[in-house]
C-alpha cells in the first residue's frame, strides 16, 4: 500500500516530537526536580573528588549527578564537560574500551553544545540571540582541541566539528581553536580531502578571528596574537604557495616592507619571497622593493668599501692607480708602509711606488730610491733591480750624444739584470731576454780604441743621472 501524504506528515511530526523529548531529557536540570538534593550532593562530591585527583570516586558520583540532572542547575555545562574529562581519564588506562569512551566523549560535548543552542543552559552575563550558539561553538572548540591533541580522532570528523565550532562561535572562538583547526585543515589539504577554496576560507576565517580578538579582547589579546603567528608561520606556511598567488603575498609582505624600508636583510627576504611566489619584475611593488634594495645595498657596500680602504690603504692605493690618480696612489702606498710591520709587504709597497714614479711620472731618480728601499727590505727579490735596469735602458738615448756614452748606460742596465737573474729565479727568464736584446747596444770596440785615456776592462762612470760605475766592454 502506498504511503499517503498524511502518513508522511504524521511520521515527520512524530520524529520532531521524539527529538524534542530527547533534547529536553538531555538538557534536564535539577531545578524544581524531586531529586534536586540528591543531584546537588552528587555534584558537590564529584567536583571535589576531581579537584583532589580521586577520579574513581569522582566518576561514581558524576554518573549520579549526570543521570539526575544532565544540565545541572541550567547555568553551567559542568556535567557534560567534566564527564568528557572523566572518560578521557579512563581512556588513558583502558585502551580496550577506547571506542566506547570516544563515543561517550563525543555525546557529552555535543549535548552541551545542543543545550546551549536551545537555551536550556543560560550564559551568565550575556544577552542576545547569539549567546547560546557562541558558547556552544566554544565548547565544540575545546572538543576539537581534545580531538587533535588527546583523542587522535580522524581528521575528517575533527574537521566537521571544527567547522561547526567556528560557525557558531565566530569571533568569540577561543584562541586554542586556531592551532588545532589549522593542523586539521592543512593536513586535509595536503591529502586532497579539501580543495584550495576551502583551505583559503578556513585560513581567512581563523585570521579574522585572531585579528578581531587582538584588537578587542584586552584580556587575551597577546594569546591570540601568539596563536596567529604560530599557525601562520607553522602549519599554513607549508601550503601558502599552493593555495595563494602573488597578490596574497604582496598583501602579506607590503606592511613588513613599509615598516622597515631601510632594513637590507628585510628587503632581501621580501624581494626573494615575492619572486619565488610568481610576482613579476614589472609589478609596481616588486619594482619598488628591488630599486630600494639595490640602492641601499649600493650605499652600504660603498660605506663598507670606504671603511675597508681606510683600514687597508694598500687596497685604496691600487684603486687610485687604476683610476689614474698616480700621486694619490703613492700617498696611499706611503700610508700603507707606515701602518705595516711586515718587511715583505713594505717592500711590495715601495716597489709599487717605484713603478709608478718610473712608468707613469717619469721621475727616474725617485723611482730608483724607492726600488732600492724595496731591495733593502727584501734582499733576495729580483723585481726591484729589474725595474732599475729598465730605467737605465730607457734612459740610454737621453744620456748620451753618441753610441759610446749610450752604451755605457746599457752596460749599467745589463749589470742590474744579471744581478737580478742571479738572485731570483722567478725573474731569470725575463732578465735573460733583456740581456739578449740589449747586449747589441754596448759600446762599439772601435769607439773604445779611439779613446786614448781608457781601455776595455777598465771601470768607468756612466755619467748622466745614472751615475753607475761599469766595467768597460765593447762589442
Amino acid at each position: 500500500m502506498k504511503t499517503t501524504i498524511l502518513q508522511k506528515y504524521l511520521v515527520a511530526i512524530a520524529g520532531l516530537l521524539l527529538a524534542s523529548v530527547s533534547l529536553s531529557a538531555q538538557c534536564e536540570t535539577w531545578v524544581d526536580s524531586p531529586t534536586k538534593e540528591e543531584a546537588e550532593n552528587a555534584h558537590t562530591i564529584y567536583r571535589q573528588a576531581m579537584k583532589d585527583g580521586d577520579m574513581a570516586l569522582a566518576f561514581e558520583h558524576w554518573e549520579t549527578a549526570y543521570k539526575l540532572a544532565p544540565a545541572a542547575d541550567g547555568r553551567r555545562a559542568y556535567h557534560y564537560t567534566d564527564g568528557a574529562a572523566l572518560y578521557k581519564d579512563k581512556l588513558k588506562a583502558d585502551e580496550a574500551n577506547r571506542a566506547m569512551y570516544l563515543e561517550k566523549i563525543d555525546m557529552l560535548y555535543n549535548q552541551a553544545a545542543d543545550c546551549y543552542i536551545n537555551g536550556a543552559i543560560a550564559v551568565p552575563k550575556c544577552t542576545g540571540d547569539d549567546c547560546g550558539p557562541n558558547r556552544a561553538g566554544r565548547v565544540l572548540g575545546r572538543y576539537v582541541y581534545d580531538m587533535v591533541y588527546e583523542l587522535r580522532t580522524p581528521l575528517s570528523k575533527t574537521y566537521e566539528v571544527a567547522k561547526k565550532s567556528t560557525e557558531l562561535a565566530g569571533n568569540t572562538s577561543e584562541y586554542t581553536i586556531l592551532d588545532a583547526y589549522s593542523y586539521v585543515a592543512v593536513n586535509l589539504f595536503k591529502s586532497g580531502k579539501i580543495d584550495v577554496d576551502e583551505a583559503r576560507r578556513i585560513h581567512a576565517e581563523l585570521n579574522e578571528i585572531a585579528d578581531y580578538n587582538i584588537e578587542n579582547n584586552e584580556r587575551f589579546s597577546a594569546s591570540y596574537d601568539q596563536a596567529k603567528q604560530s599557525m601562520n608561520n607553522g602549519h599554513w606556511a607549508g601550503i601558502e604557495a599552493d593555495i595563494y598567488d602573488c597578490e596574497y603575498f604582496k598583501a602579506k609582505y607590503e606592511p613588513q616592507f613599509r615598516e622597515n624600508p631601510d632594513d637590507l636583510e628585510n628587503l632581501k627576504v621580501i624581494f626573494a619571497t615575492l619572486k619565488k611566489r610568481g610576482c613579476e619584475d614589472s609589478d609596481p611593488l616588486v619594482a619598488e622593493i628591488q630599486k630600494k634594495y639595490e640602492g641601499l645595498a649600493a650605499d652600504i657596500n660603498a660605506e663598507r668599501q670606504a671603511e675597508f680602504e681606510a683600514n687597508n690603504p694598500g687596497v685604496a692605493a691600487n684603486k687610485l692607480y687604476k683610476a689614474g690618480d698616480f700621486q694619490g696612489a703613492i700617498t696611499k702606498y706611503n700610508e700603507a708602509i707606515s701602518q705595516e710591520t711586515d718587511p715583505q709587504k713594505q717592500a711590495s709597497y715601495h716597489f709599487s711606488i717605484a713603478s709608478i714614479q718610473f712608468r707613469k711620472l717619469n721621475k727616474y731618480s725617485d723611482a730608483r730610491r724607492s726600488a732600492r728601499k724595496a731591495m733593502e727590505l727584501r734582499p733576495g727579490w729580483g723585481r726591484p733591480e729589474m725595474l732599475i735596469g729598465d730605467m737605465y735602458a730607457k734612459s740610454s738615448n737621453s744620456c748620451g750624444k753618441d753610441a759610446y756614452s749610450r752604451g755605457l748606460v746599457i752596460l749599467a742596465a745589463l749589470d742590474k739584470w744579471r744581478s737580478a737573474k742571479a738572485k731570483d729565479p722567478e725573474v731569470a727568464a725575463e732578465a735573460q731576454k733583456n740581456i739578449n736584446k740589449y747586449s747589441a747596444y754596448i759600446p762599439p770596440k772601435e769607439d773604445i780604441f779611439m779613446r786614448s785615456d781608457i781601455s776595455e776592462g777598465q771601470r768607468v762612470n756612466t755619467g748622466c743621472w745614472v751615475g753607475e760605475s761599469v766595467v768597460l766592454k765593447g762589442k
